[in-house]
């Protein structure tokens, strides 16, 4: 069983899980995307060309998964279709400030509903066939998902968020196969939130200081409907500005955890090896439109009551990855020069101790993290210097 052991002489101050994770040397950054000085462009479309700059290489699918073929909505409490053309990337042309707009806007009545195929062709009809003749699909707006699939990593966003009638933008890793299905919401807002109909202590419906996090999951072969997990409404202060202002949303995923972040602090852990998913995920940011923006929510052909047009702003998304080619070592610290210059990498086990007895001090103001697979014990006398922040913390390797 893996443990943390903590045999302390000393005064020692312990902030697990604390602190901003772009502050915790343990991640080195491995995909960032800010939507500026070039345009990646949509899969198909440049899949043949500029092949040798990677800058150029394309990285965004519409949204593209076998189990949602069809790239236009996710199911009937949603009342959109999905659209390449209401995801705005930075071209050089349309915008020149690097962030990427997902708009979502009412369909004109007195049209017929069309639909832009993304950047593939579609397979033959199925049960997510999109019957556009529905009067319940009433919005376009947009979704994007990468080409790239990952495993395990600390997870960003800093976007702007809709809040309106019917607003549903998320932020979530998604994978699903033969075998099992699998998401991560980093977060998610719904204007149904905090209506009081269904939680009483909520403040009231289309609250704007509020969004979720959490876990979906099934590892049945072949999967069935998912469980959830983790799930937690997550409550902004009000002397802060809300979600519709620049926030960051985050998440670490690693082997039997996950921990998300609002702002660059912790705000919801999940420890579970069982359930937490282990299979690589593509990143997923969407503007849906749910059935709060109907005159009757639970009607699907009632009239529209959000009639406007609103957006989903994002700035950047980026992807920091741990270092695990240390995951068979143990580390044995014996004094403070090698606690200060202790490597970051996840280890088998760490040891902190003297053996002559001398005291382990941390340097001052300074961040310190470790991770090992098994256990981190101190034994013997240690103490922390003004301003220190140190994090310990005990997952699986990330590259089993």
């Amino acid at each position: 069983m893996r443990k943390i052991v903590y045999t302390c002489m000393f005064l020692m101050t312990l902030l697990e899980m604390c602190g901003q994770v772009n502050n915790d040397r343990s991640w080195t950054l491995f995909f960032s995307e800010e939507f500026n000085g070039f345009n990646r462009g949509w899969g198909r479309d440049y899949v043949e060309v500029n092949t040798d700059n990677a800058n150029l290489k394309p990285r965004w699918h519409c949204f593209y998964e076998d189990y949602w073929p069809s790239c236009i909505t996710l199911n009937s409490d949603q009342h959109h279709v999905f659209q390449r053309s209401q995801c705005l990337f930075n071209d050089g042309i349309n915008y020149s400030d690097g962030i990427l707009r997902i708009v979502a806007k009412r369909i004109d009545p007195n049209s017929n509903v069309s639909v832009d195929y993304c950047d593939y062709e579609f397979p033959e009809p199925s049960s997510h066939w999109p019957d556009t003749s529905h009067h319940w699909l009433y919005y376009y707006s947009g979704c994007v998902e990468t080409i790239q699939k990952f495993l395990y990593g600390y997870f960003e966003i800093r976007c702007k968020n809709p809040v309106h009638q019917g607003a549903f933008p998320a932020f979530w890793l998604w994978g699903n196969g033969l075998r099992k299905y699998e998401e991560i919401d980093i977060y998610e807002y719904m204007w149904d939130l905090t209506n009081p109909e269904y939680d009483t202590s909520s403040p009231y419906l289309g609250y704007p200081y509020v969004f979720t996090t959490g876990v979906w999951y099934n590892g049945q072969s072949p999967a069935g409907d998912p469980q959830s997990f983790a799930r937690k409404k997550i409550f902004i202060p009000e002397s802060e500005t809300d979600i519709s202002q620049w926030h960051t949303f985050g998440c670490e995923w690693s082997p039997g955890l996950v921990v998300w972040y609002y702002d660059g602090k912790p705000v919801n852990e999940f420890r579970d090896e069982a359930h937490v998913p282990c299979s690589p995920m593509r990143i997923i940011a969407n503007y849906s439109i749910d059935r709060y923006s109907l005159s009757v929510p639970d009607h699907y052909y009632s009239e529209p009551e959000w009639n406007g047009t609103d957006t989903l702003l994002i700035d950047y998304i980026k992807v920091y990855k741990l270092d695990g080619s240390d995951c068979d070592e143990d580390a044995v610290i014996t004094n403070s020069l090698q606690l200060a210059n202790h490597d970051h990498k996840v280890k088998h086990s760490i040891s902190i101790c003297s053996g002559s007895g001398t005291e382990i001090i941390t340097m001052a103001n300074s961040n310190i993290t470790m991770r090992a697979v098994e256990s981190i014990a101190i034994e013997g006398p240690f103490s922390t210097q003004q301003g220190t922040e140190l994090t310990m913390v005990v997952h699986g390797c990330p590259d089993d």
